[in-house]
């Protein structure tokens, strides 16, 4: 068994839907989502006769636990990513 890892980025930004399925059409517009599409890629020379398993991840954040705790000292020297407006899409789909 081969198993691998990605993002959820691969499906570019999708602001104002619900959450990324697999079965979701992948968006090749945007950096994140270029660089997922081409390291899947990747792996297309693993043979057939071996089972592939991938595994596409996004970044938790929340109050407590999650990435927030590891950015929070990052926050005063100004040096934390943007993160969006901090809502997901899933409810984001249900304030419509």
């Amino acid at each position: 068994m081969y198993i691998w890892s990605s993002a959820i980025g691969i499906y570019g930004d999708r602001p104002g839907t619900n959450a990324c399925k697999e079965s979701d059409q992948i968006n090749g517009d945007t950096f994140l989502s270029k660089i997922c599409i081409e390291w899947e890629k990747a792996q297309d020379n693993i043979p057939d006769t071996v089972r592939k398993v991938l595994v596409r991840t996004g970044i938790v954040l929340a109050e407590e636990g999650g990435a927030l705790d590891q950015y929070r000292p990052l926050l005063n020297l100004r040096m934390a990513p943007y993160f969006g407006g901090g809502k997901p899409y899933s409810v984001m789909d249900n304030d419509r």
